[in-house]
């Protein structure tokens, strides 16, 4: 799973860390739903997530800022490009977009290229992305979202966000 992370928030930016807030809920709920063998894990580990259980975590944006909300749609949107190679070339099973807002940049970018599909809310969409390997291979990663992690939104708790990230989980043992 490749996990997609809008942008790096005050805390991430000081530490160099993925989802570095105490009040994060990305990292408990990875363990709860059971994608880490139930190891406890945090923000430090998140360098060695793809070794131990394939799990890798970029952001569509690499600049810092104090919310989300202060990225225009413009450069949300122009991440995309860079996120799609990345896909092609790791050839992730699934692409999880962490936040609605990530993921409404990726659909657009993906309708304006001529492809028109109805997306869902959170949960398994029905886009793909397509690749193939030098063995001539061809394959796809499935699209997946769950809510923002982040504490501070405040309509979705910590045990909703779960319910997405077991769905999640039972795509991942498929």
């Amino acid at each position: 799973v490749l996990f997609v992370g809008i942008n790096p928030g005050k805390r991430s930016a000081e530490t160099g860390h993925h989802f570095a807030h105490h009040s994060n809920h990305f990292y408990p709920c990875l363990v709860e739903c059971g994608a880490t063998n139930n190891e406890i894990i945090t923000y430090k580990d998140d360098q060695t997530l793809i070794t131990r259980f394939r799990i890798g975590i970029i952001n569509v944006v690499n600049r810092y800022t104090r919310s989300s909300a202060d990225l225009s749609t413009i450069e949300l949107r122009d991440g995309i490009p860079s996120l799609l190679q990345k896909v092609k070339f790791y050839k992730p099973k699934i692409l999880c977009f962490i936040g609605k807002c990530a993921f409404d940049a990726f659909e657009y970018t993906i309708q304006s290229n001529g492809i028109k599909k109805k997306s869902k809310n959170f949960g398994l969409q029905s886009y793909q992305i397509f690749w193939n390997d030098n063995e001539k291979k061809n394959g796809y990663t499935k699209v997946f979202v769950i809510p923002s992690t982040s504490a501070r939104v405040k309509h979705y708790q910590k045990s909703d966000k779960l319910k997405y990230f077991k769905g999640l989980k039972e795509m991942m043992d498929q």
